[in-house]
């Protein structure tokens, strides 16, 4: 590309920028000027009438034999890269039209006209973004310097509507898996495009980034539901642990998200993820009063059938509406006061002191401890003193007073309480 100085330049860039095509088919006729001269900057004319929206000059340049539609000025950038920041959709279509265009160039920075078009905040930039991608030969997976494609951008600022774009005209699954693109939207939060993602071949949510975070561990961690709800549906491996040995639904119950908890909770395979118990028992040490009376319930079963006595303790003397749950748990086991009835009375020629015990909704849940099986849990209930103590006609629940002294329970527990349970259920 030919350099020059003076007026000539100056003079044929000034009518390519202010758009005078009668002025500038004379100087190109008339004065041989070249029409790919540049200034200091690198600047053509070309990159002027793009940049100033100036469609006739354009026109003319771009007709013009031996015209350059790929100089770069020194910033690496093109007629087209500018074009697309100023928004000028005759332009980008004019250059997109133009041959030998080539639509993947690169700035110095690593940008191509499609992530200028991401951050430009012109208002005609969807459309400008649509005649980008309508060109065939359109790379939606070329990274920058700061390893980023214009999706990661999109997503990065939050720009919905463009990433949406992309997405549904492109197939982006090699951007999903280089750039953690589902990192990203499940640290955003937003469900329309995790759908869209989701929808591509290939699309791994077991993917764990430079921290060992899978997209499930950021959703669980900012509490993201409905994006838990949507990467549930792809089985994931709930086991993962991050780099400081978190899982998903450890960091959901550590940063006190109870739904996205919830969610994890019931997956599955959440029976088989280990060292759920202490975050489980700190929240509800912490923060009791957040936990909703369906999330205490399920809590109040999974203590009972995992054996975690302490969880099931702290959830009892806390929430009086469990009385409802193990009522309604009497009234679907066909039978089941009849048998409670029986093993109170078992129990107490077995010298075991009901005093402490003083109904069979206590006794209910020791019955609901042996159905899981867990013998230790029903040892634990009754040493602990596990009472739900009622007022007139059971309406509520009187916690025991704290710091009250248990029992001091001899011998006769192991040595008679297991056995008349299992005589009850059989009989």
């Amino acid at each position: 590309m030919k350099r020059s100085s003076g007026k000539k330049i100056v003079a044929f860039h000034q009518t390519a920028s202010q758009g005078k095509t009668q002025e500038m088919k004379e100087l190109l006729q008339t004065s041989g000027i070249n029409v790919n001269i540049c200034n200091r900057d690198g600047v053509t004319a070309l990159h002027l009438a793009a940049s100033c929206r100036k469609f006739g000059a354009m026109r003319i340049l771009l007709y013009h034999q031996g015209i350059r539609p790929n100089a770069c000025d020194k910033r690496g950038k093109t007629a087209l890269h500018l074009a697309v920041s100023a928004g000028y959709l005759a332009g980008v279509k004019q250059l997109c039209r133009q041959p030998g265009i080539d639509i993947n160039i690169q700035d110095e920075d690593g940008r191509t006209p499609l992530h200028d078009a991401v951050e430009s905040r012109r208002t005609d930039r969807i459309k400008v973004l649509k005649a980008l991608l309508e060109k065939p030969g359109i790379n939606v997976n070329v990274n920058d310097n700061y390893q980023r494609t214009a999706l990661s951008w999109a997503v990065e600022f939050r720009y919905r509507d463009i990433a949406l774009i992309i997405i549904s005209s492109s197939n982006v699954s090699e951007d999903i898996q280089n750039s953690t693109m589902l990192h990203r939207v499940s640290q955003w939060g937003n469900t329309t495009i995790m759908q869209a993602l989701a929808n591509q071949n290939d699309t791994s949510f077991n993917a764990q980034d430079p921290h060992g975070r899978t997209p499930l561990h950021y959703a669980s961690a900012l509490g993201f539901h409905e994006i838990v709800e949507m990467i549930l549906r792809t089985k994931p491996n709930l086991s993962l642990r991050d780099t400081t040995g978190k899982t998903a639904v450890e960091l959901a119950a550590d940063n006190r998200h109870e739904k996205a908890f919830v969610q994890l909770l019931q997956a599955e395979t959440a029976t088989s993820i280990p060292g759920l118990h202490d975050p489980i028992l700190q929240w509800l040490q912490n923060d009791l009063a957040i936990i909703q009376n369906d999330t205490s319930i399920m809590l109040l079963q999974w203590a009972t059938s995992q054996g975690w006595i302490d969880v099931a303790i702290l959830l009892l003397r806390s929430n009086y509406r469990h009385y409802y749950y193990i009522r309604s748990k009497m009234a679907s086991h066909r039978g089941l006061g009849r048998r409670v009835k029986k093993m109170i009375k078992r129990l107490a020629r077995n010298g075991i002191d009901l005093e402490s015990m003083d109904n069979i909704y206590s006794v209910t849940l020791l019955l609901l401890a042996r159905k899981e099986g867990n013998h230790n849990m029903v040892m634990l209930l009754l040493e602990e003193q596990v009472v739900l103590k009622m007022k007139s006609r059971f309406k509520r629940l009187k916690s025991p007073k704290r710091n009250e002294p248990l029992p001091d329970w001899d011998s006769r527990l192991n040595t008679g309480v297991l056995s008349t349970i299992e005589e009850t259920e059989e009989g």
